[in-house]
């Protein structure tokens, strides 16, 4: 398997795993949402509703030092609208 097929399949399995609402809230502000999936973090920007929904790509110095650039997560408008609902339950 290329490496870009392991990649896209690592993206693909973290991107059902968050629209499936498998996923745990660490920390939530009015601007932003720190979630796990499987022990990995992501950090969302929710702040302008789910039209500006994005994950960012960088890591929070003492809070998440282990994200993973390469993971960039492609939501359709359609998703990001469910990811939203999901992420403010």
């Amino acid at each position: 398997m290329k490496i870009k097929d392991k990649i896209l399949e690592v993206q693909n399995y973290f991107k059902n795993r968050l629209l499936g609402r498998n996923f745990e809230v660490v920390k939530r502000d009015k601007y932003s949402i720190h979630v796990t999936v499987d022990g990995h973090p992501f950090i969302f920007w929710i702040s302008n509703g789910y039209e500006y929904l994005t994950e960012y790509r960088f890591s929070v110095p003492g809070e998440c030092d282990d994200i993973y650039p390469f993971i960039h997560l492609d939501f359709t408008e359609k998703e990001k609208e469910r990811l939203y609902r999901l992420l403010l339950k």
